[in-house]
């Protein structure tokens, strides 16, 4: 897997540490892979979808009884290939980051900020984006409504 190799020399280069590429099979959460790293004293992990990509392909291209084989065996096929391209878009996207961030173009925070992983086990994107919407609208983050104001002591 050359693209992985890629990637672990380039978050090595990068100052990365603890470099874990995993897939998930997971019935309720589906067919997942991660890239997780710890950069300085942050948790990174960036993910994506196996199985949203194969049905975006089976959207656009249908199993018909034209194709040479089974409708089993042509989901298993897209499924397959969705994976390495799965693989290959989410490397890409985080040696993409880290060359941003190693040509000076942003600070690691500001390019990574969405995908620290908190002890939730969630990232600070899933944790925002419920409230993008109100946070756009209002200009406030909801989470952050009324801290460092002063209450009014009687």
């Amino acid at each position: 897997m050359k693209s992985l190799e890629k990637l672990r020399k380039t978050l090595r280069k990068f100052g990365a540490s603890q470099f874990v590429y995993r897939e998930d099979f997971d019935a309720d959460g589906g067919n997942l892979i991660f890239v997780e790293f710890r950069y300085d004293r942050y948790p990174v992990v960036r993910r994506i979808s196996v199985d949203s990509i194969a049905m975006l392909y089976l959207e656009k291209n249908p199993w018909s009884t034209k194709r040479r084989c089974t409708e089993t065996e042509y989901i298993d096929r897209v499924l397959e290939k969705s994976r390495t391209e799965a693989m290959q878009m989410l490397v890409e996207h985080v040696i993409t980051l880290a060359g941003i961030v190693d040509a000076g173009g942003a600070t690691f925070e500001e390019t990574f900020l969405g995908y620290f992983k908190l002890k939730d086990g969630r990232t600070v994107a899933q944790h925002l984006l419920p409230a993008l919407d109100e946070m756009v609208d209002t200009g406030q983050i909801p989470l952050l409504k009324g801290l460092g104001r002063k209450k009014n002591v009687r």
